[in-house]
C-alpha cells in the first residue's frame, strides 16, 4: 500500500500530483508522454550514429550502409499501407473486449470471435509476404551489389542476414497494429522507448568494435530479440489469445469488409512515398549535392515537428475507433477536438521554434547554418508542415470509421506535389519546390475539412437521438437497470480493511464506506489518499467486495419472471490517482467470477461501464429500461435523465428529501417486493 500517514510524503506526492494535473491540463497521460519521449530518444540518438559512421566507415562503406537500407525501404511496396487498416477495424472490436489479470481478452464472444479471425487473416498474409520480401531483396539486392564497385568490401554475408532479419521483423508488423488498434499504446509505446535504446547502443558498439557492415545485421538482430522478450513476457495471454485460439462464428469476411478499404490505402500508401521522396533527387539533379543535402537536412526537421505534433494524435485514434463502435459520438467529438487544438499549438509553437533557431544560426554566422536551406524556403517548408499538422485529425476522424473518403484528395495532392516539384525544383531550386508544396497543402487540406464536415454530418446524423426514440416507444417496462458500484457490490469492509492497514483511520470506526471516506478526507491531503485508495478498492482489490445483501434473490426473482437486467454505471477505466488499473475490466471480471452471468441469464452485452454520466444517461434510454435502480439520487435527478423510465433510490439512510418521481426504498428486499409483491 502506497497510502500511509507520513507527513515527509506529503510535498513530494503533493509535486507529483500537480505535475500530473498539469500534464493532463495539456492533453499529456502516459502514451502520450511516452511516444513523446521515443521521439526524443530518435532524435538524440541520429547525429550520435551519423558521428560513429562519419568517424569510423570509409567513404565507401558508408555509402553502402545506406544503400542497404534504401534497398529495404522498398517494402512498402508489399506492406501496402495494412497496419493503418489493422488498427482502424481492431480498435472497432476493442470496444467490446478487455484484459484479464492475466493478460487474456474477455467480453463479447462475437467481437472476441471477430478479433481472432482479423488477426489470424493478416499474420498469415505478412508471414506469406515476409517470405516474398525476403527472398526478393536478397536475390535482387546481390544482383544490384555484384554489379557494383565494391572496392573489396566484404557486402554479400550482412546483406543476407539483415536481409532475414528485416523479413522476421517485417512478419511482426501485425503485432504491433493489433496492440494498437486494442488500445495498449501504453505498452507498446514503452516498448519502443526499450527499443530505440537497444537499437542505438548496440549500433554503437558494433561499429566501434570494428564490424562494419554486420554493424546494421547485428542491431537488427538485438531489436528482434528485444521484440521476442517483449512479446513472450508481456503480450503472451494476448497473442495466444487471438493467434492461437480457433474463432467461433461469425469471422471477418476479407472480400466484404478488408479489401473495400484495401485497396484505397494501396493506393495511397503507393502514391504519397514518391511525392516525398522526389524533394532531394530534383534538387541533387538540377542544382547539386549541396543545396540536396540542405534540403535533406531541413526536411528531417519539419518532418521530425510532425513526428511530435502527432504523440498527442495517435494514441488516441484507437479511441476513436472505440467510440465509433460505441455511437458515443458526443464524447468522439469531445475527445478529437481537444486534441486537434493541443496537436495544432504544438506544431505552431514547435514551427516557431524551429524557424528562430535557423534564424540566430544565420544572424551569428555559425557554420551549421550552411548545413541547412536558407530561411525563406525553410519558412515555407514550416508553414506548409503546420497547415499538414492541423489537417491530420480530420483525416484520421475519418479513418476511424473503417471508411476512406480521401482517396482522391491524396492521390491529387501527391500528384500537384510531385508536379510541383518536378517543375518549380527545376527552375526555381528549393524556394520554388517550397511554393509548390505550400500551394498544394493550402488546396487540398482545406478539402479534407469540407469532406470531414460533410461526411461527419452524414454518418453522425440523428443517429443517437434516433436510438434513444426507437428504444423509448417500443421499449418493454420489463426491463430493469441496475446501477453497480455500491448498488449492485458494496465495499464496505474492503475500505476499512485496506484504510485500517494504511494507517488512515482507527480500529473503533464504523465499517462503511461513508465513514472511512469522511475520516480520510479529514486528513491532510485527505482528497488525493481517499482518490488512491478508492482506485486500489475498485481495482486491486475489487475480489474481497461482496454482493448487496438480497440482490442476489432480487435477480432471481427477475429471472423467473421473465425481467430482462441491464446493468449500466459510470466508472472511468483507469483511476485518477495510484496504479493504472482497469477498473471497467475488474468491475466486469468481478461480476464473471460471482456467477451473475449465468445465474441471473445476463449477456455480456448487458453490463455496460461509462466514462461519463451522459453516455450512462443515453445508455439507459438505448437499452429500453422502463426501471432504473441507482443508489445517488442526483443521477436520478438529472435533467437529462430518460424520460418515461421509473426511478428507484436504492437508499438505505431512508432519506427521502427528493423529487416526488423517485421512490425511495431501503433494501433489496423491499425493491423485491416492490417489484413482485
Amino acid at each position: 500500500m502506497n497510502i500511509i500517514i507520513d507527513e515527509k510524503r506529503d510535498l513530494p506526492a503533493l509535486l507529483k500530483d500537480r505535475l500530473r494535473i498539469l500534464l493532463h491540463k495539456v492533453g499529456v497521460d502516459r502514451a502520450v508522454l511516452l511516444g513523446i519521449l521515443a521521439r526524443l530518444w530518435n532524435v538524440i540518438a541520429a547525429p550520435v550514429s551519423l558521428l560513429f559512421i562519419a568517424y569510423k566507415f570509409s567513404p565507401q562503406l558508408q555509402g553502402y550502409y545506406y544503400t542497404f537500407y534504401s534497398v529495404i525501404a522498398f517494402q512498402f511496396l508489399l506492406e501496402l499501407g495494412l497496419s493503418h487498416i489493422i488498427i482502424q477495424f481492431t480498435s472497432h472490436e476493442w470496444s467490446g473486449l478487455s484484459l484479464d489479470k492475466t493478460g487474456k481478452i474477455i467480453g463479447e464472444q462475437k467481437a472476441l470471435s471477430r478479433m481472432q479471425s482479423l488477426a489470424q487473416i493478416f499474420f498469415r498474409w505478412y508471414y506469406i509476404t515476409s517470405i516474398i520480401l525476403t527472398l526478393s531483396l536478397i536475390i535482387g539486392g546481390y544482383f544490384f551489389f555484384s554489379r557494383s564497385i565494391n572496392a573489396g568490401i566484404n557486402w554479400m554475408l550482412p546483406w543476407f542476414f539483415l536481409c532475414i532479419c528485416n523479413g522476421v521483423a517485417f512478419c511482426l508488423i501485425p503485432i504491433w497494429s493489433l496492440l494498437e488498434g486494442c488500445n495498449q499504446v501504453s505498452k507498446l509505446y514503452a516498448y519502443r522507448i526499450v527499443q530505440g535504446i537497444f537499437l542505438s547502443l548496440s549500433l554503437w558498439i558494433s561499429i566501434m568494435l570494428g564490424a562494419q557492415l554486420w554493424s546494421a545485421a547485428i542491431s537488427n538482430a538485438v531489436v528482434l530479440i528485444c521484440a521476442g522478450a517483449f512479446l513472450r513476457y508481456k503480450c503472451r495471454g494476448f497473442l495466444n489469445t487471438l493467434l492461437f485460439s480457433k474463432p467461433a462464428s461469425p469471422s471477418v469476411k476479407w472480400h466484404k469488409e478488408i479489401l473495400p478499404l484495401q485497396w484505397r490505402f494501396t493506393i495511397e500508401a503507393l502514391i504519397g512515398p514518391f511525392a516525398y521522396t522526389l524533394f532531394v533527387p530534383v534538387l541533387f539533379k538540377y542544382h547539386g549535392p549541396v543545396i540536396a543535402g540542405q534540403m535533406g537536412m531541413t526536411w528531417c526537421i519539419a518532418t521530425m515537428l510532425i513526428s511530435i505534433a502527432c504523440s498527442w494524435l495517435n494514441p488516441k485514434i484507437p479511441q476513436f475507433g472505440m467510440l465509433i463502435a460505441k455511437k458515443r459520438y458526443e464524447e468522439l467529438d469531445k475527445l478529437f477536438w481537444r486534441t486537434t487544438k493541443i496537436i495544432s499549438a504544438v506544431g505552431i509553437l514547435g514551427a516557431v521554434v524551429i524557424w528562430f533557431m535557423f534564424y540566430l544560426l544565420n544572424e551569428i554566422k555559425h557554420p551549421l547554418a550552411t548545413r541547412f536551406l536558407p530561411l525563406l524556403p525553410t519558412g515555407l517548408f514550416l508553414v506548409s508542415q503546420i497547415i499538414l499538422i492541423i489537417g491530420t485529425p480530420f483525416s484520421a476522424y475519418l479513418r476511424a470509421h473503417k471508411k476512406e473518403p480521401l482517396l482522391f484528395v491524396s492521390v491529387g495532392a501527391g500528384i500537384s506535389i510531385g508536379l510541383s516539384t518536378l517543375i518549380l525544383g527545376r527552375y526555381y531550386s528549393a524556394v520554388g519546390m517550397a511554393a509548390g508544396y505550400l500551394l498544394a497543402n493550402l488546396l487540398f487540406v482545406p478539402i479534407v475539412l469540407l469532406i470531414w464536415y460533410y461526411c461527419r454530418k452524414k454518418w453522425h446524423k440523428d443517429e443517437n437521438a434516433d436510438a434513444i426514440s426507437f428504444y423509448n416507444n417500443i421499449a418493454t417496462k420489463k426491463r430493469i437497470g441496475i446501477d453497480f458500484d455500491n448498488t449492485i457490490v458494496t465495499y464496505d469492509n474492503v475500505f476499512h480493511k485496506y484504510a485500517l492497514k494504511a494507517g488512515l483511520i482507527s480500529h473503533e470506526l464504523e465499517k462503511s464506506k461513508q465513514a472511512v471516506r469522511d475520516a480520510i478526507r479529514s486528513l491532510p491531503n485527505g482528497n488525493d489518499r481517499w482518490t488512491e485508495l478508492q482506485g486500489l478498492v475498485y481495482g486491486k482489490y475489487i475480489d474481497e467486495a461482496e454482493p448487496m445483501q438480497g440482490v442476489e434473490d432480487f435477480l432471481k426473482a427477475c429471472k423467473e419472471n421473465s425481467f430482462k437486467i441491464s446493468i449500466i454505471s459510470h466508472k472511468t477505466v483507469y483511476p485518477a490517482l495510484g496504479s493504472r488499473v482497469n477498473l471497467q475490466a475488474a468491475a466486469k471480471k468481478w461480476l464473471i467470477n460471482k456467477d451473475f452471468l449465468s445465474r441471473f441469464d445476463l449477456r455480456e452485452s448487458d453490463i455496460i461501464f461509462e466514462e461519463t454520466l451522459k453516455g450512462k444517461l443515453d445508455q439507459i434510454a438505448i437499452k429500453g429500461c422502463g426501471y432504473f435502480i441507482d443508489d445517488l439520487a442526483e443521477v436520478l435527478a438529472h435533467p437529462d435523465f430518460p424520460k418515461g423510465v421509473k426511478k428507484i433510490r436504492y437508499n438505505k439512510s431512508s432519506d427521502k428529501d427528493f423529487s416526488g418521481d423517485i421512490t425511495c426504498v431501503e433494501d433489496w428486499h423491499g425493491i423485491k417486493e416492490y417489484f413482485f409483491g
